[in-house]
This record gives structure tokens, C-alpha cells and sequence, in this order.
């Protein structure tokens, strides 16, 4: 697989990016696997994969300011593919409300028309078409093939925040699945589900939560609310992320860097870094007529 990323390009993606003081080569410099990450959101599912040893490139139809890594706005499904094929292995969350047993508390006049789409089918068509490894990841009910379960009491986290995984490519087996108490697990006072009011897990849902706790509870502490709602705990694909190192071993971590400069680029911009760095904006660029 040959794999050439610049970070710090300003002009279409099919322009080559300057390497000089305003870019970096990065596939001059890695030897990790490098991952897609389509429907990116605020980033809890590329957090991690980072976590388990990929870098990770984020793509979404909105800005993500606080995005960890890099990260371009535009179509997913556009994106992957034209450039899908150039990555290690591909992550995607399409939108999950229409399939959600919490969608009736959902403002349906605050969330974007684009979370009440079924985008699934068209999501597995065009990762298939690329042959890469995938991961397609969304709530149960979702129509997933073969999916597997995870639950953050699998990873000591303090929700439960059960989601499916289709992984393409791959075939993992999921960690064991504690059972749950019978007794209440998410106790609320005030319409809040919190630790204060004796919740041993919080629901991370609508509004009825802290922030503070949230953060605590998924292991997230860079998201605002409305982020937070959408995201995956970062433990959940750091598992998924080492099995799949582990399964396909030097199918994905053995890498030809291009050095030329010509073929196989993708000109991305460099994220908000909510750990610490610059914390400065991506610059949008085009390539298609699409703003990515």
C-alpha cells in the first residue's frame, strides 16, 4: 500500500503540498497504519484508534474545531471514494438517530436533516468498494451485518452505551459481556442522571446529564455537551483498534511510503489538538467542486 499525506496544504486536494516549513511528509515519517475515520464528529472513536497505534485522518460534513487530528470537511462518502483505497483501514459512523431508541427525546427540529437519513447500505457499498479493512459502527437495531457488542462495562467505564460494530475484512470476537444489575443503574433527581443523585452510571443522552460527569464516565474530556452525545467511548475502538492490529498484523503495518510527490496525495488539514498544541482552525480546500 503506498500511503503519501501532507498536512498544511492550502490548495485543492489534488495539488501537491509544499513540504517546506508550512507541511510535514507525513507518510515520510510514520510507520504507523493509518486510519479513515468517516462521520468523525468531535473525535471519540479516532481518540481510540490513536490510542491503540494508528494516525488517523477525520472527515465530516460539518466543522469539527475540536476534532484531535487531522481532519477534512466534506462529503464522507465522496471522500472515501476517491481516496479511501490510499488508507490502512476505514472507520464509519453514518447516522444513527433514525434507528435510536432515544431519538423521541431528540429535538427533531435542532438536529441537522442529515442525522434522520438512513446512510448505512450506501456506507457498506463504499467502503466495500475500496477493499480496505473496515468498521462500521452505530446503535443496536441498526442494520449491521454481524455485529458485535460493545458496553462500557466491558472497559470499567461508567456508562453503558451499547453500540454495534460490523467489521469487514476482519472477523474479531468481542470482549466477554458483564451482566448488568437488576437494581437501577442510572438513578435521576431533576430529570438529571448523575453520580450526585447515586447513579453508578449516567446516561449520556439529550440533556439530562453533566458534562463534568460525562466526561469522566466515557473517558472524554475535550468535547462540548452536544459533542459528547454523539460519541463513542474512546476505550471501545482502542479495543478494536489493537484487535485488528493484532488480526491483520503486516497486512496493514507494513507501508511503501510514496516520495514523489506526484501520485497517490491527499492534501488534509492539520485539526485542533484539544491534549495541547496550536490550537489553530482548518483551513478548507476543494477538490471536485466539494468542500473538504
Amino acid at each position: 500500500m503506498s500511503v503519501c499525506l501532507h498536512v498544511g496544504a492550502t490548495g485543492p486536494m489534488d495539488t501537491p503540498a509544499d513540504d517546506g516549513e508550512n507541511g510535514r511528509r507525513l507518510g515520510g515519517e510514520m510507520t504507523r497504519p493509518v486510519l479513515l475515520d468517516l462521520f468523525c464528529g468531535a473525535g471519540g472513536a479516532a481518540m481510540g484508534y490513536h490510542m491503540a497505534g494508528f494516525d488517523v485522518v477525520g472527515v465530516d460534513i460539518e466543522p469539527q474545531p475540536r476534532y484531535p487530528f487531522e481532519f477534512v470537511q466534506g462529503d464522507a462518502l465522496k471522500f472515501a471514494a476517491r481516496y479511501g483505497h490510499e488508507f490502512d483501514v476505514i472507520h464509519a459512523s453514518p447516522p444513527c438517530q433514525v434507528y435510536s431508541r432515544t431519538r423521541h427525546i431528540v429535538d427533531a427540529q435542532a438536529a441537522p436533516v442529515r442525522e434522520r437519513v438512513d446512510m448505512v447500505d450506501d456506507t457498506r457499498r463504499a467502503l466495500e468498494a475500496t477493499g480496505r479493512p473496515y468498521v462500521i459502527e452505530n446503535v443496536p437495531g441498526a442494520p449491521l451485518r454481524s455485529p458485535i457488542l460493545l458496553c462500557g462495562m466491558m472497559f470499567g467505564l461508567r456508562v453503558i452505551r451499547h453500540r454495534w460494530f460490523e467489521v469487514g475484512r476482519a472477523f474479531l470476537l468481542a470482549p466477554p459481556h458483564p451482566r448488568h444489575p437488576r437494581r437501577p443503574l442510572t438513578n435521576s433527581d431533576g430529570g438529571y442522571s448523575s453520580f450526585g443523585h447515586g447513579a453508578e452510571y449516567i446516561t449520556v443522552t439529550g440533556n439530562n446529564f453533566l458534562l463534568s460527569e460525562a466526561k469522566e464516565a466515557m473517558g472524554i474530556d475535550w468535547m462540548l455537551k452536544r459533542e459528547i452525545t454523539q460519541a463513542i467511548p474512546p476505550a471501545y475502538t482502542r479495543w478494536i483498534g489493537l484487535e485488528l492490529i493484532r488480526v491483520l498484523g503486516t497486512k496493514i503495518t507494513n507501508m511503501e511510503v510514496c516520495d514523489d510527490g506526484t501520485n497517490g496525495n491527499i492534501s488534509i488539514q492539520e485539526g485542533n489538538r484539544p491534549r495541547g498544541g496550536d490550537k489553530s482552525s482548518a483551513r478548507d480546500c476543494t477538490a471536485d467542486g466539494v468542500h473538504y
